[in-house]
């Protein structure tokens, strides 16, 4: 069942909002990764944000541009802005690295881009998706701007060893990195434990590990071979196609989550 048919379009804090934002989940979380989403709008709505869910929103269109289906793309493209594009919300936010990196970097030149090769764009789509642009937050950036809005997190005294992966749309296309770190070492009872070659690709890159699936497969034994060295209990990413190229090669017992998920689990006792 996908994620956004198990959740209302707008869910409030108790108590006056002390921020409300538009929640873009993403294909993967609304169609693999449903228990990320729900991790989301848990920790929002505990830290007392309003949180908007459009039902009508859509692919950002990112994947299948790059897989050179232009027109339907494009279509992508201005259905999310029609969405997204709000001056009302303090914050747009993702917890996929990839569609922040489309919704954040890439609209605005795509379609400046687009006119140049004929398309007719309009002056006022570029101008939405710069709005868009200045609104969108990964979910770690806006915890971590708001950390102060959490509740109380107590430890059970027990420690959990945790590591993280870089995804490369997060750390080289948006420059995230400290965010995610200090999310997890927010967290009472995790042991953070910084991961050799943490910005390096885990081989997933979209369909490239379909395409070139022998490089692909050594790249991510690199990355996984990193990950067993710090002993580590969780791996996490802000990458759903991340946590699906690793998961699928990592040993069973090490979880691969989201930071939210962690912070979910804490505060919730």
């Amino acid at each position: 069942q996908p994620f956004s048919e198990t959740v209302p379009e707008v869910i409030k804090p108790a108590g006056k909002p002390k921020a409300k934002v538009l929640y873009f989940h993403g294909c993967a979380t609304n169609y693999l990764y449903g228990a990320i989403g729900r991790a989301v709008v848990d920790v929002l709505v505990k830290m007392g944000v309003e949180v908007i869910i459009p039902k009508d929103q859509t692919c950002c269109g990112l994947p299948i541009f790059m897989s050179g289906e232009r027109e339907t793309s494009l279509q992508c493209i201005r259905d999310t802005l029609k969405i997204f594009a709000r001056e009302d919300v303090d914050a747009v936010v993702v917890d996929c690295a990839t569609c922040g990196a489309a919704l954040k970097n890439e609209y605005t030149h795509l379609l400046r881009d687009l006119r140049q090769l004929g398309e007719e764009v309009k002056d006022e789509e570029i101008r939405a998706a710069e709005l868009l642009a200045g609104k969108l937050k990964d979910v770690t950036v806006f915890i971590d701007e708001h950390k102060e809005w959490l509740p109380p997190m107590k430890a059970d005294g027990r420690k959990l060893r945790v590591t993280y992966h870089d995804p490369c749309h997060l750390v080289k296309g948006q420059k995230i990195s400290a965010q995610p770190r200090n999310v997890l070492k927010s967290i009472p009872g995790v042991e953070y434990v910084e991961l050799p070659g943490a910005n390096d690709c885990c081989g997933g890159g979209g369909s490239f590990q379909v395409e070139h699936p022998e490089t692909s497969r050594k790249i991510t034994k690199r990355k996984v071979d990193n990950i067993r060295e710090t002993k580590a209990q969780v791996l996490a990413t802000c990458c759903p196609g991340c946590t699906l190229t690793i998961s699928n090669h990592l040993d069973p017992a090490i979880a691969v989550m989201h930071p939210v998920q962690l912070l979910q689990k804490a505060l919730s006792g």
